[in-house]
């Protein structure tokens, strides 16, 4: 019987060693500690100042100092002229976020390539040089920027960047910094889309058969028969399955691809985006936009909308700008007290250098 009981015990302690070891391998890494989402302006900290600012290098000691900060994930800064012209859409330096990306691994940081200023963002006259870019029509009637439905703008934008970088192993997130580049404007009645294409697809959709206003009557067209909400929702819905063909497209080379973002409302067109980029294996990323440029002190972590997006299956992660948080406003809460009870409440933190 003792003999028997040694056994047992044995055989627990065994399964209790090797239980956590094995279900570690199956845990995603975003479950296995805080998401501490660091992402500034890392160019400033280039080491030969004779470098262009936008092209420099990351010196390899930063990503060391930023993971003994305790960040776990790394998200690159690209501004500017940080960018190459690729028939009229701006896409990212893919040699200098290898190096970096190699940099981030080596110090067990999480490597994510960002994007900055969407494809129907200011850039109405690189529109009218790319062959076979649509030019969206608007409430007005006129042109303006780039069509939010164009698929093949997006994924010279989003895919044909990354694909080495996914081959390599090379890249763990994409981080999209909408802010107000444009994409806002698929949130407002006037803003939406009325380029023959999209204006035929809403038809079709409706079952509408009815030849094609002209493109300033289009706008007057919908309202007039109170079809603006559904003009939307099918509007919306044709962007989630654009963005959610991009997502499996990128998923199909890397499963556990993750995609983050700031800038972004829970009313605002980007919320096509989050929809799209969300699943249950691989969960949004919604960094609190609110938080960025002013903290009030009065407000602190646990008032937010964090309840609304993590029962939508979003990963949540409140933060801010590094001025405001350490002297630019006088706070109630210490910066180091309000960052560690928003990382510990939460999926993580962010902040922005």
């Amino acid at each position: 019987m003792r003999r028997r009981l040694i056994g047992v015990m044995l055989c627990t302690l065994i399964s209790m060693a090797l239980t956590p070891a094995v279900a570690e391998q199956d845990v995603p890494w975003w479950k296995k500690q805080k998401i501490v989402f660091m992402w500034g302006k890392w160019p400033y900290t280039r080491e030969d100042k004779s470098q262009n600012y936008y092209y420099a290098d990351l010196p390899r000691d930063l990503f060391r100092n930023v993971a003994i900060a305790g960040a776990t994930v790394f998200a690159d800064c690209v501004t500017g002229t940080d960018w190459a012209q690729n028939d009229g859409v701006l896409v990212p330096s893919i040699g200098r976020a290898r190096r970096h990306a190699r940099y981030a691994h080596e110090f067990d940081l999480k490597y994510f390539n960002t994007l900055v200023r969407g494809p129907s963002s200011s850039l109405a006259s690189d529109a009218e040089k790319t062959p076979g870019a649509r030019m969206p029509i608007r409430g007005h009637g006129t042109p303006s920027g780039r069509c939010p439905l164009d698929e093949s703008i997006y994924n010279r934008w989003i895919v044909d960047p990354h694909l080495e970088l996914l081959s390599e192993g090379l890249l763990d997130g994409i981080h999209v910094g909408w802010e107000r580049s444009g994409e806002v404007a698929t949130g407002g009645r006037e803003g939406f889309c009325y380029c023959d294409d999209c204006f035929s697809k809403f038809l079709e959709i409706r079952g509408v058969n009815s030849d094609l206003p002209k493109t300033a009557k289009r706008f007057a067209w919908v309202k007039e028969r109170e079809l603006m909400a559904a003009y939307e929702k099918d509007f919306r819905q044709r962007r989630v399955e654009m963005f959610t063909r991009i997502r499996e497209r990128l998923h199909a080379i890397k499963p556990d691809l993750m995609f983050s973002s700031y800038g972004m409302g829970l009313q605002m067109g980007q919320s096509d985006f989050m929809r799209a980029m969300n699943t249950p294996e691989t969960p949004f990323i919604f960094l609190d936009h609110a938080r960025n440029y002013g903290n009030d002190d009065r407000q602190t972590w646990w008032i937010s909308s964090n309840a609304q997006l993590q029962n939508q299956g979003f990963l949540y992660l409140p933060g801010g700008w590094t001025n405001p948080l350490f002297g630019a406003q006088a706070s109630q809460i210490d910066a180091i007290r309000w960052i560690y009870e928003a990382a510990v409440n939460e999926d993580g933190v962010w902040l922005w250098f």
